[in-house]
């Protein structure tokens, strides 16, 4: 995630040096200090290292990347790539000079050395017990990477030069990457894509052309108020299995899937390859031992699978819950063994991967009483933990976004229970538009009537 706050990556940088240096390097420096400030405003201090940032410039890779959604000023919804530079100075002047110089060198070494032993600064990068990250910049995936400038010794009288008309200070110099400004929210989203294909393959494998599911939504009264059912591809499946048709069953087309001696349907996302490493085998026995309802049925040229709220891997010791976001699948056949090492390894062979949506279903809307003139609209939903801490929940009404709040407000939805999503706002009667986004996943189409 990006920050706007630049002043976390400084903050960050003190701490690394005060950290290291008095826990790891030398405890007996008296009374180390670490600022932020330009080196030639120190002023007449003993035992200081200055980490002044004094240039930012923009990183060339992250220029070109797409925005998300379609606002017209699309620029501003794509984060900036920043890279940081600093000075790094030693200060210490107890009016003897030739001891000034001896200290500011040791200073010098110490903090040098703290640089090169942490290149890279993450969330679990702790000193001491005392993490270096601050808090604001703790979970949201911000590691900083310092990497010491090659700046030769007539550079660094060429800068001192500029910066302060008395002799060069005994400085390094390192440029801190790479941070990613915060962007604004996109107001507005592109369509989905609805067909992906892949045109060249192996013949006698196992190969899938795309996935598929029924998505069933109710038409807003201007339009009949009819129940619609249409078929989607790429599938966008959900994990309520109350309706009809069924929206957890999840089809995958194409050739050659029922050949081999096994079968296995992989998945992955990101939040299966973060909790298990990778992608994850839906194991049908296991998962029927342990009730979670996944079922399978495969033919010649289609798969049918129904998905479980948990995918169990560690041999049913652990699991990821199946939240709405964006997967891939793939199948793996297994068509004899061989001897390896004096062990029989099964010979496999895999299809490619095919893209499909896990939704968040919306199961209905209520509308409570006003509150100083806004009404209070509860949204339940079905198939998955709204409170759970992987999800990012985004709401729009009427194509304005909303934001998520603690304690709601006009123009603002809060996380009201584990299946309950509450907003507020001053809407006229009538019919509205809302979409709920959740890890990139939109919920079937949805309207509403508001009194």
């Amino acid at each position: 995630m990006a920050l706007l706050d630049i002043s976390l990556v400084t903050s960050a940088l003190m701490t690394l040096l005060k950290q290291n240096i008095d826990n790891n390097i030398d405890s007996g420096v008296d009374s180390l200090t670490v600022t932020p400030e330009a080196p030639d405003k120190v002023g007449t201090v003993l035992n200081h290292l200055s980490v002044y940032l004094y240039h930012v410039a923009e990183e060339a890779f992250f220029k070109t990347q797409p925005a998300p959604g379609g606002d017209a000023r699309s620029i501003a919804t794509t984060p900036m790539g920043l890279c940081l530079y600093y000075v790094l100075t030693a200060h210490h002047d107890s009016g003897n000079a030739a001891t000034d110089c001896l200290t500011q060198q040791k200073l010098m070494g110490y903090a040098l050395k703290t640089m090169h032993d942490y290149p890279i600064v993450h969330d679990d990068t702790e000193i001491a017990s005392v993490s270096i990250l601050p808090n604001d910049m703790l979970g949201e995936g911000n590691p900083l990477q310092i990497i010491m400038r090659p700046v030769t010794p007539e550079d660094t009288l060429a800068f001192w030069g500029t910066e302060d008309q008395q002799t060069a200070r005994l400085s390094a110099y390192y440029e801190v990457r790479v941070i990613m400004l915060e962007p604004e929210q996109p107001e507005t989203w592109a369509a989905p894509v609805l067909s992906l294909g892949t045109y060249l393959y192996q013949l006698g494998t196992p190969h899938l052309e795309r996935s598929r599911s029924e998505l069933a939504f109710t038409l807003p009264a201007s339009g009949g108020g009819l129940d619609r059912v249409v078929e989607v591809s790429p599938a966008r499946a959900s994990g309520d299995n109350s309706g009809s048709p069924d929206h957890h069953l999840l089809e995958l087309l194409g050739s050659n899937l029922s050949m081999g001696q096994a079968r296995e349907v992989w998945l992955s996302s990101a939040l299966i390859n973060h909790a298990a490493g990778g992608a994850l085998a839906v194991d049908l026995s296991l998962s029927e031992n342990q009730s979670e309802g996944w079922a399978l049925s495969i033919d010649e040229g289609r798969l049918e699978l129904a998905l479980a709220d948990f995918l169990y891997y560690d041999e049913g010791a652990s699991s990821v819950a199946m939240l709405p976001g964006l997967y891939t699948a793939f199948v793996r056949i297994t068509v004899g063994e061989r001897v390896v090492g004096g062990q029989l390894v099964p010979i496999t062979h895999d299809s490619n991967a095919v893209a499909f949506t896990l939704i968040p279903w919306i199961a209905g809307i209520s509308q409570d009483a006003d509150q100083e003139g806004d009404q209070v609209f509860s949204l339940s939903t079905a198939g998955f933990d709204l409170q759970d801490a992987d999800l990012v929940v985004q709401l729009y009404v009427d194509g304005l976004r909303y934001e998520q709040v603690t304690t709601i407000d006009s123009g603002s939805f809060v996380i009201a229970g584990a299946s309950t999503l509450s907003f507020r706002q001053a809407l006229s009667a009538g019919e509205h538009t809302l979409r709920l986004i959740i890890n990139g996943a939109e919920s079937q189409p949805f309207w509403f009537e508001s009194v």
